[in-house]
């Protein structure tokens, strides 16, 4: 009796042992089927004195690139027909790749989910599925007088990270400080002193007796000569009669 009870002990133990194992199994692979990522950005750029500054209210943009599916790469919708090849994984190689799906993007009306940076300059996406994705920082951000904007970068979830699997990536973009256009400046020469504006002066007014002479001098003599000849004989008039007073 006692060994049936001992039997029917190690049974039961033997079967719960399976069960567990059979309960870990299913478990690891239901999380393998839908485990997610999350992409967090850390966003922060030095201004024009070289200091480090945080950089909020950036607007970062999203764009599902790739999805795996057996093993295999799909393209998403929208980017089956980009014409880039993500075959080379190097730094400059995805640096070329992204700048070419974002132009892609743009030319093709594909829009992404947004998040701007909080006042940390943190913004973050969730509930990613594997797959490779596009970031980009849509317009640039200011900081006081200084303006930045960061390249479009590509990020797969999950990242290889120090030899890890990471599901949830941590990305500090570099933000670029935009230099602010110089004003034109017209070049000078220093051996010649530069032009001064004339000062205005005021109008010659002709005196009356210069307007005759003017009027002379052009030929219009109709109306002159008669007023010249009267004033002539009334001249000559006077002289013979104060003369002939003056005999008397």
């Amino acid at each position: 009796m006692i060994k049936k009870i001992k039997s029917v002990r190690l049974l039961l133990m033997v079967i719960l042992i399976l069960f567990s194992s059979f309960i870990d199994v299913s478990t690891v692979h239901a999380e393998d089927g839908t485990r997610k990522g999350s992409i967090q950005i850390i966003y922060k750029g030095r201004n024009h004195t070289d200091e480090e500054v945080t950089l909020s209210r950036a607007k970062f943009a999203i764009f599902p690139i790739q999805y795996k599916k057996n093993d295999e790469w799909i393209w998403e919708n929208g980017f089956e027909n980009s014409g880039v090849s993500l075959g080379d994984t190097s730094a400059e190689a995805r640096e070329k790749q992204a700048k070419r799906l974002f132009e892609y993007a743009k030319k093709s009306n594909i829009s992404g989910t947004t998040q701007v940076t909080d006042d940390l300059g943190h913004a973050s996406f969730a509930e990613l599925e594997e797959g490779i994705y596009l970031l980009v920082q849509i317009g640039n951000v200011e900081c006081g007088t200084d303006k930045f904007e960061s390249a479009p970068f590509l990020v797969n979830i999950p990242s290889e990270i120090n030899g890890k699997t990471e599901y949830d990536v941590v990305i500090e973009p570099k933000g670029e400080w935009v230099t602010p256009a110089k004003p034109l400046v017209t070049p000078t020469n220093s051996d010649k002193p530069a032009p001064t504006e004339p000062t205005p002066t005021k109008p010659d007014i002709p005196a009356p007796i210069q307007n005759i002479i003017d009027i002379v001098k052009t030929g219009d003599t109709t109306n002159i000569i008669p007023w010249v000849l009267i004033a002539i004989s009334s001249l000559v008039i006077i002289i013979v009669l104060y003369r002939k007073r003056k005999e008397k």
